[in-house]
């Protein structure tokens, strides 16, 4: 949890400096517009928008998004509309993929505040962990068995190079 939350963290600072949390299409903003029902798909195209335009590849593209705008997309009708497929996705009650990109939906707690969703590209970004230290105590007081102390250390990294790999859609 705290690492997810850590990697996206660094995901939306890196896409505000790439300069990917604001798309203007026509006269219509992609960031500081609240979620509904009616523009949760358009926010999204917003992005992939973006990506297309710096080359990020289509596949592999994933959406970090919290539960809101999750059921938002669901209840979209622009989207349900635009193909049969949605339709079936919809009779189970499934997401998963929207255009080519993956829909991760995360607690709001794991995205910083005031962000809807993130997208990246994995080519973007880079994750490190490493289990550094740890110890099995057998039948500590107290507990019957073995208890395990352990230290991770990690970290997450946008290469400068790739930083279009990201975006993210802030709210008002």
């Amino acid at each position: 949890m705290e690492i997810d939350a850590y990697r996206l963290a660094v995901m939306n600072t890196a896409a505000i400096a790439a300069g990917g949390e604001t798309l203007v299409a026509g006269s219509v903003s992609a960031s500081g517009v609240a979620i509904t029902a009616s523009n949760a798909y358009l926010s999204l195209l917003y992005g992939a928008e973006y990506f297309g335009n710096n080359k990020v590849p289509v596949k592999g593209r994933i959406c970090y998004c919290t539960y809101a705008f999750y059921n938002f997309l669901k209840l979209d009708a622009g989207f349900m509309l635009a193909s049969e497929v949605a339709m079936n996705e919809r009779i189970n009650g499934m997401v998963g993929m929207v255009d080519g990109i993956k829909i991760v939906p995360v607690p709001s707690t794991y995205l910083p505040t005031s962000v809807a969703f993130i997208l990246c590209h994995p080519s973007a970004t880079v994750g490190a962990d490493k289990l550094e230290d740890y110890k099995i105590h057998t039948d500590p007081p107290g507990i019957s068995g073995s208890l395990i102390e352990g230290r991770i250390r990690y970290d997450a990294f946008v290469l400068t190079a790739k930083s279009a790999g990201t975006y993210t859609h802030l709210i008002a």
